[in-house]
C-alpha cells in the first residue's frame, strides 16, 4: 500500500515496495477438449445444419457451410461473475485450402455486453497463440466466450477446417478498463514513418453528408456539423460510410479516430469497421456508450491482413454502425479521419475508448498538454519505478486543471494501465491510498493521468504529485 499526496509544492517523487502478481484461475473447463466438447462446450448453428465438426487429437475443428447469413460457432457459459479487466488465449489454424476468418467474443451470456475480434487465418495457417484482451463495460453475471466461423469452407469443398485448442479465459487485474486489444502473432513489427493525412474527406461534416453515404435502417440528420442517428428495426443494419477508394498494402498499419456521443437515456453499442470495400479483408471494433455521454475521442488501430486494391469497389472504406436498435435518439459522430500509420506498434487490432491515453514525450510535456482538446484526456512520460524497490524515481510536473479529478495509473508492461488511485480536485493536500496488491512480486510502473484544459487559463496550475511509502507499523 502506497500513499499519495496532491499539492503545489515543486517536487514529484515514487516510493515502491517489491510485490508479485497472482494468477487468476481459468475459467474454462475442458480448455484442452481432452473429453471431446461433452463437458464445458456448446455448439450453436443457424439455421440448423450448417455446421460441420469434429474433435480431431485433441483439437476441435469446424466449418460453416451455410451462406453469410448463418451461423456456426462453438460458446462456453463460465457462470463466473465478472467486473475485472479480463484476457483470453486460444491455439487456431485453418486446415482449409482457403482463407477463412474466425470471430471471438467475450461477453455477458445475455448479450448485454460484449466485446469482438476479427481473425485472419490464411490457408493451412499453422496452430498459433492468438490473444484477447478486453473488459466488461458494466458487470457480468455469467462471464462467457465465444468462436465463430466468419466464412463459408465447407470440408466437402475446401478439405480442411478451423482448428480451436488449449483455451484459457481468466481475469487480468493489471489489464486496462478502457480497450480491447486483439493479438494476432502474424502481426509484422512497424516499418516506420510519419501518420499520413487523412484519407477521408469532410470528416467534420461541416459540408453536410458530402463525400458520405448512408445506408439501411437508419434515422439521420446533420445539424451544427454532428452526424446524428439511430439504429431502426430490421436488416440491413443502418450504417455510415465512405469509400476512399485509396489502396491499402498488405500488412500496413490504419488508424480510424472519431468523437462519438450518446445523448439518448439508454446505452447504446456502435461498430466501428475499418474494410476494403469488397469486404475480402477488415478489422472492427464495438464501443458502448453511457446513457448521456458527451462526444469523446476514439480511436481504432489496425493491419490490412492482404492487399487492398484502389478503386471504388476495393479501396480502403470506414463504415460507423449503429448497433443498438432503438427510437431513442440520438447516437453523435464527429471529427472522423482515416490515416496511414507506419509508426504504430500494434500486434493486431486496438480498439480505444476515451480514457486510455497515449504517452507525451519527456520534452515540452506541459506545453503539450495543455494545447490539448479538454475532452481528451492527457499523460506525461511514465515514471518507471521497475527494478527500483524502496528507492526514489525521480520527479516530473504537469500542467493540470485543480478542478479535475487526477488518475493513478500502473502496470506491468508500460503498455496496458489499471487505475489504481483517483485523486479528488482540489490544490490542498489529499491523502489517498494507492493498492498495488495486484501486483505482488513484480516491479510496475506508474504515470498520471488528468484532463487538460483546452487552453492556458487563470484556472490552471502546475499541479505536483508526491508518492510516498507510509512509514512500517509500530
Amino acid at each position: 500500500m502506497l500513499t499519495l499526496r496532491r499539492s503545489t509544492p515543486l517536487l514529484a517523487v515514487v516510493v515502491l515496495s517489491s510485490v508479485t502478481l497472482a494468477q487468476s484461475p481459468n475459467l474454462v473447463t475442458n480448455a484442452t477438449f481432452a473429453t471431446g466438447t461433452t463437458a464445458g462446450w456448446s455448439l450453436f448453428a443457424s439455421p440448423p445444419g450448417t455446421m460441420e465438426s469434429r474433435v480431431r487429437n485433441g483439437v476441435f475443428e469446424w466449418n460453416r457451410t451455410g451462406d453469410s447469413s448463418a451461423q456456426a460457432s462453438i460458446f462456453q457459459n463460465t457462470g463466473a461473475a465478472m467486473t475485472a479487466p479480463v484476457e483470453a488465449r486460444f491455439d487456431i489454424g485453418n486446415s482449409a485450402n482457403v482463407r477463412q476468418r474466425m470471430s471471438v467474443l467475450l461477453f455477458d451470456a445475455d448479450f448485454s455486453d460484449l466485446s469482438a475480434c476479427v481473425f485472419w487465418l490464411e490457408p493451412g495457417a499453422p496452430m498459433r497463440t492468438y490473444r484477447m484482451r478486453s473488459h466488461p463495460t458494466k458487470p457480468w453475471a455469467n462471464a462467457s466466450i465465444a468462436f465463430y466461423a466468419g466464412t463459408t469452407a465447407s470440408a466437402a469443398t475446401s478439405g480442411g477446417f478451423l482448428r480451436l485448442d488449449n483455451v484459457s479465459f481468466a481475469a487480468n487485474a493489471p489489464g486496462s478498463d478502457t480497450r480491447t486489444d486483439c493479438v494476432d502473432p502474424t502481426t509484422p513489427p512497424p516499418p516506420g514513418g510519419a501518420e499520413s493525412a487523412s484519407l477521408v474527406l469532410n470528416g467534420t461534416f461541416n459540408l453536410g453528408l458530402s463525400f458520405w453515404q448512408t445506408y439501411g435502417t437508419m434515422t439521420s440528420a446533420v445539424a451544427g456539423g454532428v452526424f446524428y442517428f439511430i439504429r431502426n428495426p430490421g436488416l440491413p443494419a443502418g450504417v455510415i460510410f465512405q469509400t476512399t477508394g485509396a489502396s491499402v498494402a498488405a500488412n500496413e498499419f490504419l488508424t480510424a479516430r472519431f468523437d462519438l456521443g450518446n445523448s439518448s437515456p439508454v446505452r447504446k453499442r456502435v461498430t466501428v469497421v475499418v474494410h476494403a470495400n469488397d469486404f475480402s479483408d477488415f478489422a472492427a471494433c464495438t464501443f458502448w456508450l453511457a446513457p448521456g455521454q458527451p462526444r469523446s475521442p476514439y480511436v481504432m488501430r489496425m493491419r490490412a491482413t492482404r492487399a487492398w486494391a484502389a478503386g471504388p469497389l476495393t479501396g480502403a472504406t470506414l463504415s460507423v454502425y449503429g448497433a443498438t436498435v432503438g427510437a431513442e435518439v440520438w447516437i453523435e459522430l464527429d471529427n472522423l479521419g482515416l490515416t496511414r500509420s507506419p509508426g504504430a506498434a500494434i500486434q493486431g487490432t486496438e480498439c480505444v475508448e476515451p480514457l486510455e491515453t497515449a504517452t507525451l514525450p519527456a520534452a515540452d510535456t506541459a506545453g503539450q498538454a495543455s494545447r490539448l482538446p479538454a475532452s481528451r484526456p492527457a499523460a506525461p512520460s511514465p515514471v518507471d519505478v521497475s527494478g527500483l524497490p524502496n528507492a526514489l524515481a525521480g520527479g516530473i510536473s504537469w500542467v493540470a486543471d485543480a478542478s479535475a479529478p487526477i488518475d493513478v495509473q500502473a502496470s506491468l508492461d508500460g503498455e496496458h494501465w489499471l487505475t489504481v488511485a483517483r485523486v479528488a480536485p482540489g490544490a490542498d493536500w489529499a491523502e489517498v491510498d494507492v493498492d498495488l496488491s495486484a501486483f505482488q512480486g513484480e516491479p510496475v510502473r506508474l504515470r498520471v493521468v488528468y484532463v487538460s484544459p483546452a487552453a492556458a487559463s487563470a484556472g490552471s496550475r502546475v499541479i505536483r504529485l508526491r508518492i510516498v511509502q507510509p512509514p512500517a507499523p509500530d
